[in-house]
């Protein structure tokens, strides 16, 4: 029968199937036969099996890096808290936890600092590799760490073109200066001839807002700086008959510059006039230390033998590798015979000594000699090294916690006081027999071997030890009296008087080259404010050269600036791009920014944590976390002086300024006020917030109009992204 309408008709049974037997059943049986498969096919698939499983293996052991070097970690994935310039907390890739990172790998590390805009200790790079990069196992690979702002080692004598770039990603203000060179042969104009802070050295925590000066070899008449570095007897011959007034003053130096010209007064690069007075230093080494502190009596008869033991031979900056710094300041009294001493009003220790405590080498008080015979001050030895020390230690002693000086008459007096520890140089000339003050024992035998196993100390460049009270387990002594005389103070050199020398507190820590100040070779005291700015294009229409001066004044005139115009100018300290006033959209705050930087309340409330006009400042670098370069970021980082800062200790005393970052005593808490830190948006600037790739809390949203230029005042913490309601928008 057909089927009804709308049924299917049944499948039909395949061809051969008997009654009673499952079609599927059937179907098999009317299958052809498989062919088998031949035993090379076998072994084919199976090696083949084998090979992807090795490779998989192989792929997953070497990700896994059981085999084929170790990868350099993503710093993005490694980070720390860390305290920033301006207060804030912030998760940010310190070196030391690369450096941990590496380590756990089986890497072997060393540490390198550079100057940098970012924070001190802050990862820079891997020098020489790049992140992810394989390295061996075993091998060595060097973590650069950020010093903070500064200038490179290798600056002077460079194209100043060549070193732009590096000094405008240190986040401070940079100024290029005029210094006159005579002879553009041997210097051509343009190079760099000079830099403060000296180069290899970085920018005081309380120097940050003055920031770097460059100085850029530019012909003209005057005192040369390329004196630097010429025969002593030359310079000064030269000078004396172009008609100066000159005097010659020895001041140490590296073996390279011993009998040359280091510096001067005025500073080398100086404009001058006929019949000017120049006091012209000259390098020497240990060899003319006791020279120089001989009286000379006149020119004609030269030195005698009296050392009185003051001299200013050892002024200048004396820094060690870690960038603490000891500067001693000498002030010459004019009169041509003398050479000089080194004022000591207050101590590296804190101690005020006064308006007439001096460094000694010796207690040479109303004698010619350095004591007696039988002293063992370093001075009248043979080793060419000679302590320094505050004049008023060699006298003063405790009564409690009133210091008295021994040395006046009446006051307070005991004969039972307190010797304390106080500051302690020993200078070391180039050219010192250090290996003899060694053997003699004058330093302490653990810190004399902690210092062997340290990198050793550069014997071709001068340097200071500071003796650290921080390495002493007793600061103090007792002051005792016997037959009307006090006991010696052990922590002096011996005098020849009172205990015995072996009494004598041995010198910790030992030379290294992680303990030695080395002194720093800067041509002079250069008067940077004085000297005329250079024309060096730094990208800033402030900045342009001589023949672009009417097209950088009608820059300055356009009423719409490229960002690039705009960071470079701010940048620069040139705030003409970005100043008016800004208001917020209710009208309810209005501020002024004027051309130098600096933000007052215009009318009604203040933004918030604002509390008074403040001079701004750009910083860079500051999100590098968050962009690849600052021209990536939106907007421009403004911030107010470190100065802004106030707090209190936990103990209640109150601090400013830099003090509040320094001090030990001072929990995040207790900082009551920060530098103003507003953002400067661009037009039309966007944020992906969501992302976690901005500055903002990722969960904030709102409306933001970019449509112009705005002010966003950032807080301490947890900052929710600009909306239009928040920011002061551009008039």
């Amino acid at each position: 029968m057909p089927p009804a309408e709308g049924e299917n008709p049944a499948p039909a049974a395949p061809a051969g199937a008997a009654a009673g037997v499952p079609a599927d059943a059937a179907a098999v049986a009317a299958a052809p036969a498989r062919k088998k498969l031949s035993k090379p096919v076998v072994i084919g698939i199976v090696a083949l099996v084998a090979v992807i499983v090795a490779g998989l293996a192989a792929f997953l052991t070497y990700r896994s890096e059981v085999w084929g070097g170790k990868s350099l970690p993503d710093p993005a994935s490694i980070t720390s808290q860390a305290s920033g310039k301006n207060g804030k907390k912030g998760s940010v890739v310190k070196a030391k936890d690369v450096t941990e990172a590496l380590k756990a790998k089986g890497l072997k590390t060393k540490t390198e600092k550079v100057f940098s805009g970012s924070d001190a200790g802050v990862f820079v790079g891997y020098k020489g590799f790049s992140q992810g990069e394989r390295v061996d196992a075993g091998s060595t690979v060097t973590v650069q760490e950020s010093a903070g702002p500064g200038v490179p080692a290798d600056t002077i004598g460079k194209d100043v073109n060549k070193v732009v770039s590096t000094f405008e990603n240190m986040g401070v203000p940079v100024h290029y200066k005029q210094v006159i060179v005579n002879d553009t042969k041997n210097t051509p104009a343009g190079r760099v001839v000079a830099t403060y802070p000296a180069a290899g050295q970085g920018v005081a925590k309380d120097e940050l807002d003055k920031g770097i000066f460059v100085g850029v070899a530019t012909k003209g008449d005057g005192l040369g700086a390329d004196i630097i570095g010429k025969d002593k007897d030359k310079v000064e011959s030269d000078l004396e008959s172009q008609g100066y007034d000159v005097t010659m003053r020895p001041r140490f130096s590296s073996k390279k510059n011993v009998g040359k010209i280091t510096g001067s007064d005025p500073a080398p690069g100086s404009a001058m006039s006929e019949g000017d007075e120049i006091t012209l230093y000259y390098g020497i080494d240990a060899k003319g230390v006791k020279e120089a502190y001989s009286i000379h009596n006149s020119p004609e008869t030269g030195a005698s033998t009296n050392m009185l033991g003051v001299s200013g031979v050892a002024s200048g900056t004396w820094c060690n590798n870690a960038g603490d710094c000891i500067t001693f300041d000498n002030k010459d009294s004019g009169d041509d015979l003398d050479t000089g001493s080194i004022p000591y009003p207050t101590g590296k220790d804190g101690t005020e000594y006064g308006e007439y405590s001096t460094l000694i080498s010796c207690d040479a008080i109303q004698q010619p000699y350095c004591s007696n015979s039988k002293a063992g001050y370093l001075l009248t030895g043979d080793t060419g090294a000679f302590e320094l020390m505050p004049g008023q230690s060699l006298t003063n002693y405790w009564c409690g916690s009133t210091r008295v000086d021994g040395n006046s008459v009446g006051g307070t007096t005991c004969d039972d006081g307190e010797y304390h520890m106080q500051d302690y140089f020993v200078v070391v000339p180039e050219g010192a027999d250090l290996k003899s003050l060694e053997n003699d024992g004058f330093f302490d035998k653990d810190a004399l071997a902690a210092a062997k196993k340290q990198k050793s100390v550069d014997t071709d460049r001068p340097f200071l030890l500071y003796r650290d009270p921080k390495l002493y387990d007793k600061t103090t002594a007792a002051r005792s009296m016997s037959n009307g005389m006090a006991n010696s103070n052990p922590f002096l050199p011996y005098n020849g008087y009172g205990s015995g020398k072996d009494k004598i507190v041995k010198m910790k820590p030992a030379p290294s080259d992680d303990t030695a100040y080395y002194l720093v070779e800067q041509a002079g005291s250069y008067d940077w404010d004085d000297l005329p700015d250079a024309n060096v294009d730094t990208g800033s229409s402030k900045t342009k050269s001589s023949g672009d001066k009417t097209d950088a004044k009608q820059s300055k005139k356009s009423k719409t600036y490229s960002e690039d115009e705009i960071r470079s100018a701010v940048d620069d300290g040139d705030f003409t791009p970005i100043a008016g006033t800004y208001c917020l959209k209710s009208d309810d705050s209005c501020v002024t920014l004027d051309k130098s930087g600096t933000l007052k309340v215009k009318d009604g409330e203040s933004p918030d944590l604002y509390s008074h006009a403040t001079k701004l400042t750009m910083r860079t670098g500051s999100w590098d976390r968050y962009y690849s370069s600052p021209e990536d970021a939106p907007f421009l980082d403004l911030t107010g002086p470190d100065s802004d800062y106030q707090c209190k200790t936990m103990s209640g005393e109150s601090l400013s300024g830099s003090d509040c970052l320094d001090s030990m005593d001072v929990i995040e808490a207790n900082i009551t006020q920060r530098p103003l830190n507003p953002l400067y948006i661009f037009k039309g600037a966007t944020f992906d917030v969501a992302d976690g790739g901005t500055p903002f809390n990722a969960s904030s949203e709102g409306d933001f109009d970019s449509s112009k230029p705005c002010l966003y005042f950032m807080g301490y913490h947890m900052n929710n992204a600009p909306t239009t309601d928040t920011v002061y928008y551009l008039q």
